[in-house]
């Protein structure tokens, strides 16, 4: 696995987008804060990171999870406003294929 993470990793250090790597999870946290998202897939009622999330697997076609799921609505407000979480514990074939799409990142990132 810590093969597989560092594959999918590597594709957002090249980006320059921030990651939380962790030391032991099928898991790790990107910073997307820097990714221009189409605003109309954002809802009023939701936390910032679910916007992101759907623009992800709409556009880039990789789907992620919102960190903000996985705390309190009142604390989800602010924290992880732009975090969202990668798997990596897919087939090669599947990250490369992930890979493949992510760095179509690259053109929607503000400088």
């Amino acid at each position: 696995m810590l093969e597989r993470r560092d594959k999918l990793v590597k594709v957002f250090q090249d980006l320059g987008i921030p990651v939380a790597i962790p030391d032991g999870s099928y898991f790790f946290i990107a910073d997307m804060e820097r990714i221009k998202v189409d605003p109309s897939l954002f809802h009023p009622n939701e936390p910032h990171d679910y916007g992101i999330c759907r623009w992800l697997t709409q556009v880039i076609g990789v789907t992620a999870i919102p960190v903000s799921a996985f705390y309190e609505p009142a604390s989800a407000a602010n924290f992880g406003r732009s975090w969202v979480r990668f798997c990596f514990c897919k087939s090669d074939a599947t990250l490369d294929e992930a890979i493949r799409r992510l760095r179509k990142l690259s053109q929607f990132i503000e400088k």
